[in-house]
């Protein structure tokens, strides 16, 4: 039998304590088991020059992020290597690319690294638990433009979902542009079961569908259904009110990439008619830009408009 990241996952947790949430670090790297099944772990990622996220299951096990390229996975496209699990990115930022900056790439756009410098919380519980880490986003010449904090709340509560917080501060090392582009700054790769062409549905809050429809478009969140080995699942991505810019625009991509935008305005529109301003934040040295969104992975069936609410609300 092959032994997969998810099958060690799955291992490692059989073992745990009997607390709802179980976040341990262990070789370098946080693994969370929620309900006494495995979760996720999150990589510091410093040999692909961003921490990530992966694998995210549901809480029946089945896995809803592509593997590709941490698992080989027969039927699985294996297009962009960047685009592993969740993770938190931005492709221009003062002229850096911090998206499409995995090493194997020879590419014209000037990669910076996103360094993983240390966890600074780890926190089981019987309803919630907490993991804290902190990031330097460096240039190709080393020079730390921001330092990314990042906490990450995972929740027992409801048993039949998986949902958890990110809240990201980015602080400004040197004078630094986020810069306007589609692609920022949180999001993930879902598996092909999501894409529309095997029956996978994109819907936002405004009711818009797909690629054609959502892409560009500003809103609160992002619904996208599938089914796995014949169960439906439903993964929804949620922007807070206090964000800036909020509702976020999104770029989703048919083949399973979604991304909430605080930045992105007019480089969604070209060709196009665009927005009469340009996006992107500047921050000066020492200032800083806090950004939260909720993940949820539920069952199909599931009120997503009343769970954003509970979020809106601080619940």
């Amino acid at each position: 039998m092959k032994i997969t990241l998810s099958v060690l996952l799955l291992l490692a947790c059989g073992a745990w304590a009997p607390a709802q949430v179980r976040i341990a670090i262990e070789n370098g790297r946080a693994t969370i088991g929620i309900n006494g099944q495995p979760f996720s772990t999150l990589h510091p990622g410093v040999e692909v020059n961003r921490p990530y996220l992966y694998p995210l299951l549901t809480a029946s096990g089945k896995r809803v992020t592509r593997g590709f390229p941490l698992e080989i996975i027969p039927g699985e496209p294996t297009d962009h290597p960047h685009q592993r699990g969740l993770f938190v990115a931005s492709q221009n930022v003062s002229g850096y690319d911090f998206w499409e900056n995995d090493p194997t790439y020879k590419r014209a756009t000037i990669p910076g690294k996103i360094v993983f410098r240390e966890w600074t919380a780890s926190k089981s519980g019987d309803a919630q638990g907490t993991l804290g880490m902190v990031s330097d986003w460096i240039s190709k010449e080393g020079v730390v433009l921001l330092e990314e904090k990042r906490s990450m709340t995972f929740y027992a509560e409801p048993r039949d979902c998986r949902m958890f917080d990110v809240d990201v501060t980015f602080t400004a090392k040197q004078d630094t542009i986020m810069e306007d582009n589609h692609d920022a700054v949180i999001g993930l790769r879902l598996g092909p079961a999501f894409d529309p062409k095997n029956g996978g549905l994109a819907v936002n809050a405004e009711g818009l569908r797909n690629q054609a429809e959502i892409r560009s478009q500003k809103s609160a969140w992002v619904d996208w259904q599938a089914t796995l080995d014949g169960e439906a699942i439903g993964f929804t991505l949620m922007d807070h009110p206090a964000n800036l810019n909020f509702p976020a625009r999104w770029d989703i991509r048919d083949y399973g990439l979604l991304m909430a935008n605080p930045f992105g305005n007019r480089e969604f529109f070209t060709g196009k008619p665009s927005p009469n301003h340009e996006g992107g934040y500047r921050l000066g040295k020492g200032e800083s830009i806090r950004l939260r969104y909720r993940i949820l992975i539920h069952p199909g069936k599931t009120d997503v408009r009343a769970r954003y609410q509970q979020f809106a609300e601080g619940r």
